[in-house]
């Protein structure tokens, strides 16, 4: 999230989509799962049903869920992850490049072990 408004100075509907992108970047709302209802979001946070469906509605806009009439509005998808300025997830490209060690070590002993017979 690149807001810099102290927490406790955002808006109650934003705090509440913040901490719902939260659990659906942590996995602890999945692709594919409901979210909570309306009245369970406002009564979680001590707050009216219509700013529960504000926050709903700012990760509808981000394209992270989507309603289904009569059913309940669902994860669609899980949010990028924060980048650097030069537009990378470090963490990723770390992990990414210590995989790509990783097979080609294997590839070189696998190399190694074939050249021997």
């Amino acid at each position: 999230m690149s807001d810099t408004t102290p927490p406790a100075a955002r808006a109650p509907y934003m705090r509440i989509a913040d901490e719902l992108r939260e659990d659906i970047a942590a996995g602890r709302i999945a692709i594919g799962d409901a979210l909570p209802s309306y009245t369970t979001i406002a009564r979680a946070h001590d707050v009216s049903v219509s700013t529960a469906q504000k926050a709903v509605m700012t990760l509808q806009a981000e394209g992270l869920v989507g309603a289904v009439h009569g059913s309940g509005v669902y994860v669609t998808a899980v949010p990028a992850p924060d980048l650097d300025a030069h537009g990378h997830d470090e963490d990723r490209l770390a992990s990414m490049e210590a995989r790509l060690e990783r097979i080609e070590h294997m590839l070189e002993t696998l190399t190694a072990l074939i050249d021997r017979e």
